[in-house]
């Protein structure tokens, strides 16, 4: 939040009433006369007020800050109070804010948020005192009672790093006031914790356990303090020790799997989620995230399971499994399938992903037609997103090396986004597989125009100028400044490698193109590794990977004409 949106914008009367402040009193002002007549009160009053509000609107907060508290000198307003202590701390002035946030709690002793700010305050200013008196009141008065107390406390103070130690210190003196209450020991824990004391942190929990022995919050601040100690097998006996509801117990499983996520002991988290499932067969949140982990552990076939139980329980991730389900039919090349899952993700965030696989699987299914009509419509229905749509109509063409088609295609769009960047890039590729390498350069270099940065627009010019032209140096610029903005993409990687080749630099060609191609198997790179390949003599090698190239896309031009014409 901008910290100028706290001051209103003042008015002409405002401006007025200013400078007759300054016309009648301020000569008392600079005499410090002290004043009695309400009238003369109140306009000193705005006058501060008003100075106030004129320094928030030009940046200067600790004299805004500074003229709120000479207002509140005169009358000790609860909401001019909070007014002064929020300005205050979005100045960093803890001790402008300390004084006013003293002001608030006074004004209005039962503001328990006033009275938790003022404690924090306190220890950044080492009044330790005065944030145990301030603790002290809360406890008393606070209508959730002393455990609500202790909870706020520690939600409060837990991210006072520097007054950290100050705030262990206050918490030790609370829980000895209340030694019987299991809720001051696990703020006391979750404080240390917090400062990076584990055995701290289980001392208090075990403290709070004896108290109350069943306590969740408790029980997991103890895990939570042994993982943290590496002692991750304790963590797991204690966990395996509880008895309770089937309900209790889920929950328990589940909070201590996010524990040892947390901790990055992932295989023990999925036995943790499959525990709470033992319990809870169709628990929506354990089946997603054991889902989720075995896609982020590239296992589909795992994951697979988990997600057709979550799709089949109607909830509101079920068009999340059904995305989820479809890619993984689409990487086992299983397109029926696939289409039939995408088709069934009603909203949320993959809506537009899946709508884009569709398209894709119906072109792999033979169906590029049907694929392009599903875009086209949906370009028309959703206008606001046509250009995304135009995106992915190209890519679907070029893909099929129906490279006419898709040139006209984004001169349609053209005509309605000029010079919408993706679609100039896209324009720019079907151009050169076209020969119209003129265009594709223009293309290209207004788009530098637009970002001179662009990492995808240098890497592609300088790829063109290497592939259809002899200005091996622009290009070798190029492709280098591409290459250190983002030196993992393998597509930067392969132009790095392809100029070295054009250049008569075979090793390091085939340095940079061994690495592109294990990054990315694509055709086009196995054509330019396997060139290199072959005018290294190892042509078996080469032949090998063009092989493996052809099962995957056979038609792919540049992959056919590289073989055509280096093996007749």
């Amino acid at each position: 939040m901008n910290p100028r949106f706290l001051f209103h914008r003042v008015s002409l009367a405002g401006h007025m009433l200013l400078v007759f402040g300054l016309c009648t009193f301020g000569q008392a002002m600079a005499r410090d006369t002290p004043l009695h007549d309400p009238v003369q009160i109140r306009a000193q009053v705005e006058f501060h007020i008003l100075s106030a509000e004129l320094a928030g609107q030009r940046g200067h907060l600790r004299f805004a800050a500074g003229e709120y508290l000479k207002a509140l000198a005169l009358i000790p307003d609860a909401d001019l109070a909070e007014r002064a202590t929020r300005v205050a701390l979005y100045a960093e002035a803890d001790d402008l804010a300390l004084r006013a946030a003293q002001v608030w709690v006074e004004a209005l002793p039962g503001q328990h948020e006033a009275r938790l700010l003022l404690v924090r305050l306190a220890l950044r200013s080492k009044q330790v005192d005065l944030a145990y008196e301030q603790s002290q009141a809360l406890l008393r008065n606070h209508p959730g009672g002393v455990t609500a107390v202790f909870r706020e406390l520690a939600r409060n103070l837990g991210g006072e790093i520097e007054s950290g130690p100050s705030a262990q210190a206050l918490m030790q003196r609370l829980v000895n006031d209340y030694p019987e209450e299991a809720a001051g020991h696990y703020a006391l824990g979750l404080l240390a914790l917090r400062q990076e004391d584990a055995p701290a942190a289980e001392r208090a929990a075990n403290q709070a356990l004896a108290i109350e022995p069943d306590w969740a919050d408790a029980l997991l601040l103890k895990m939570t303090a042994l993982l943290h100690q590496s002692r991750q097998e304790q963590a797991d006996a204690l966990m395996e020790s509880l008895e309770g509801e089937d309900t209790w117990l889920v929950g328990m499983h589940m909070a201590y799997a996010r524990l040892l996520l947390e901790a990055e002991q992932t295989e023990a988290a999925i036995q943790q989620f499959k525990a709470a499932l033992d319990y809870e067969s169709d628990n929506p949140e354990a089946l997603y995230a054991l889902a989720l982990l075995h896609l982020n552990a590239e296992d589909g076939d795992a994951a697979y399971p988990y997600l057709e139980d979550l799709y089949d329980l109607e909830t509101p991730r079920q068009s999340e499994a059904a995305y989820y389900l479809g890619s993984i039919e689409e990487n086992r090349r299983e397109y029926e399938d696939a289409l039939v899952w995408y088709q069934r993700v009603k909203g949320g965030g993959h809506s537009m992903e899946a709508t884009h696989r569709q398209a894709y699987v119906m072109y792999k299914l033979g169906r590029l037609p049907e694929a392009r009509a599903l875009l086209q419509e949906l370009r028309t229905t959703h206008a606001e997103d046509a250009v995304r749509y135009y995106l992915m109509e190209g890519e679907l063409l070029y893909q099929a090396h129906a490279f006419a088609e898709a040139a006209l295609l984004y001169d349609q769009a053209l005509q309605e986004y000029p010079d919408e960047p993706d679609l100039l890039y896209g324009r720019s590729l079907v151009s050169e597989r076209l020969g119209r390498v003129t265009l594709a350069e223009r293309d290209l270099r207004k788009l530098l125009e637009i970002d001179p940065e662009d990492p995808r627009s240098l890497n592609a010019l300088g790829y063109i100028l290497s592939n259809h032209s002899k200005r091996y140096d622009e290009a070798l610029m190029l492709i280098d400044k591409a290459l250190t903005k983002t030196p993992d993409d393998a597509t930067v990687i392969d132009s790095m490698g392809w100029i070295m080749y054009r250049q008569g630099d075979l090793e390091a060609a085939l340095r940079f193109l061994t690495e592109a191609f294990e990054k990315m198997p694509d055709p086009e790179v196995a054509a330019h590794l396997g060139e290199v390949l072959w005018q290294m003599g190892q042509r078996d090698r080469a032949q090998n990977i063009w092989r493996d190239a052809l099962s995957e896309d056979p038609e792919h031009p540049i992959l056919q004409e590289t073989i055509n014409r280096l093996t007749r």
